[in-house]
């Protein structure tokens, strides 16, 4: 990790949270809760500026109008939160989504105040317009090479032309505007950071590298039911054919040596929620769940009973909370070899990993699971990145980040009162 000055936080401090809820609830939505609580927690103030983007259908007729400017530079954002920052004397600015209704004015309203601004990368929007590097089942990085407006012909956001024109122009003009060069980010993973380096603006010297925390629950590993788990959006960057593919594929084998198959529960909805099911009853596959949205305890307790939990990303994923769960309750994780993968999953300790893409070799994992479990088995022991998803390392991560972002503003600001 980035060093930090070690130095303590003498006084709480006053921090705006900043936030765009997307239509669909998400991890993100997670970390920014977990997040206000453990600062509160630890006696800070959290104010929060919040928008969601299931707001825009009750918009007025010339607010609606307006809805494809605003987007790229809002100036109800950028009063908004000028005045919430004397108000409240704000201390740092902490983003973490901004699309589409606050938009990056967010940025340039906290540096007219002189308040340092954080934002934690959750993707890769500021790269690629889909936030995501991927397109047509494959992973794609042409807007890092071709330019963002690759994507509007690729129609990669929402696979709408007009959308992801708008989110590339939006991008683009805050990047010739270097809206981006004082601000500060967190990525979870080397590999994050090597991508947001890359562009023009973005200090290496500004980022920093924390992992997402979660507060210790108090559950522990039960008796293993015979049961494989996947947690998230059934949708095609996040694998779950590519699961029902390898679960078929391990079902055969397994029949064929007469063990017992185990249960694949799923939990999570989404656009392929029925082609998830028609894939099910065509290929006349039993054992398998759909639990659809199921709260957050008890996907904590099935995760307990599981035997693993798979995370079949197809995408570059950031950091899955499902992960860091995972680890807290001692339940081996099954993910591909790449990127950020490949640092937070070690084989043996807890989880292992796949060749991307290649659901004979998932498939090929989930059998030794269940046939040789002994082969499979994890030790916990504590590897770096994910002791710091501990509750108060982690905190303590952030408050040092907090205090580096602010000691140099300070810095900047006496520089200039020198010249002057």
């Amino acid at each position: 990790m980035k060093e930090t000055n070690n130095k303590s936080v003498r006084r709480k401090l006053n921090i705006l949270q900043v936030h765009n809820f997307y239509r669909e609830p998400g991890g993100e939505d997670v970390v920014v809760k977990n997040e206000a609580e453990m600062l509160k927690e630890h006696g800070h103030r959290v104010y929060k500026y919040y928008r969601r983007n299931k707001e825009v259908a009750y918009l007025p007729f010339f607010e609606k109008i307006m809805f494809p400017l605003d987007s790229v530079f809002s100036v109800k954002t950028y009063i908004q939160i000028r005045r919430i920052i004397r108000k409240k004397k704000i201390d740092l600015v902490h983003v973490h989504n901004t699309l589409h209704l606050i938009s990056p004015s967010v940025f340039l309203a906290a540096k007219k105040e002189g308040i340092p601004v954080v934002m934690t990368v959750h993707n890769y929007r500021l790269c690629c317009p889909a936030g995501t590097f991927y397109h047509c089942r494959h992973i794609c990085e042409k807007c890092m090479t071709n330019g963002l407006m690759q994507a509007a012909r690729c129609k990669c956001y929402r696979n709408s032309f007009w959308q992801s024109a708008l989110v590339a122009v939006q991008t683009d003009v805050h990047r010739k505007l270097h809206t981006y060069r004082d601000v500060y980010f967190i990525c979870f993973t080397n590999f994050q950071k090597e991508k947001i380096c890359k562009l023009q603006d973005i200090d290496s010297e500004h980022v920093f590298l924390k992992p997402n925390g979660l507060k210790k629950e108090n559950l522990e590993k039960t008796a293993g039911k015979n049961q494989i788990l996947f947690v998230g959006r059934l949708e095609e960057e996040k694998g779950i054919l590519d699961l029902l593919k390898a679960y078929r594929e391990m079902t055969l084998e397994l029949q064929k040596e007469g063990y017992q198959i185990p249960k694949l529960v799923i939990c999570g909805d989404g656009e392929l929620n029925f082609i998830s099911h028609l894939f099910v009853r065509e290929n006349h596959i039993e054992n398998v769940v759909f639990m659809g949205h199921v709260s957050h305890e008890k996907v904590l307790k099935t995760m307990a009973e599981s035997k693993c939990v798979v995370i079949p990303s197809r995408w570059y994923e950031g950091m899955p909370m499902v992960l860091i769960e995972a680890y807290q309750t001692k339940t081996p994780v099954i993910v591909p070899d790449f990127a950020g993968f490949s640092s937070m999953v070690c084989d043996g300790v807890n989880g292992f990993k796949y060749a991307p893409h290649h659901t004979d070799e998932l498939a090929a994992l989930l059998a030794v699971m269940t046939a040789r479990p002994w082969e499979m088995t994890c030790d916990f022991s504590e590897m770096d990145i994910l002791r710091q998803t501990e509750y108060e390392a982690n905190y303590q991560q952030l408050r040092c980040i907090y205090e580096r972002c602010m000691e140099d503003v300070r810095n900047i600001e006496k520089e200039s009162a020198v010249r002057k």
